[in-house]
């Protein structure tokens, strides 16, 4: 999710990550290895690439199987952090100031969520879009300057490789994972 892509991005140039939990077959590692032991000098987006397809191919016989996996470019988490606080304040300006709570909770009800809704992450730029406020689009352009591959298995709908945790359901973690974002 983003806050783990913006923690880590002075330490890796990508991240390779699903947005939802990750099915028990995992990844496919022997194409995987078979890909780089064919070209170990190749770039880490073709690589990621092979990686992200393997994956979802691999999950995406079993009936139900809500697998998501992305190559995501590091070196954009400040802009998107950038975005994201522009949103943010915009949301808070336009829409809590204003006691409109109701088009916050419309478009958080038509966002792509994961887990089933466990883990209170969702997909940022399905919520940007849901939203629709003056600062979603540039949200949504930075993301996806960012996330350079993402693919999901076909019953999967919304899913544009960055989530954010969002704590909407499990209020009572709330004050605690708000002492780690501090």
């Amino acid at each position: 999710n983003f806050e783990l892509a913006y923690t880590i991005k002075d330490k890796a140039k990508y991240l390779i990550a699903s947005e939802e939990l990750e099915p028990g077959s995992g990844w496919n590692y022997k194409k995987l290895l078979n890909q780089l032991s064919k070209n170990t000098a190749q770039e880490t987006k073709e690589l990621g690439t092979v990686i992200v397809d393997s994956y979802i191919d691999s999950n995406d016989w079993f009936f139900g199987s809500d697998a998501t996996l992305s190559v995501i470019d590091l070196s954009k988490m400040d802009e998107v952090y950038n975005e994201i606080e522009k949103f943010m304040n915009d949301i808070e300006k336009n829409q809590i100031n204003n006691n409109q709570y109701r088009q916050i909770s419309k478009a958080l009800s038509k966002t792509k969520s994961f887990s089933d809704g466990e883990l209170d992450t969702i997909d940022l730029a399905n919520f940007a879009l849901n939203l629709n406020i003056n600062s979603s689009s540039n949200l949504i352009d930075k993301i996806q300057e960012a996330v350079v591959y993402n693919k999901t298995t076909s019953y999967v709908e919304n899913s544009n490789g960055l989530s954010l945790y969002f704590p909407n359901e499990y209020l009572e973690y709330f004050d605690n994972m708000l002492k780690v974002y501090k």
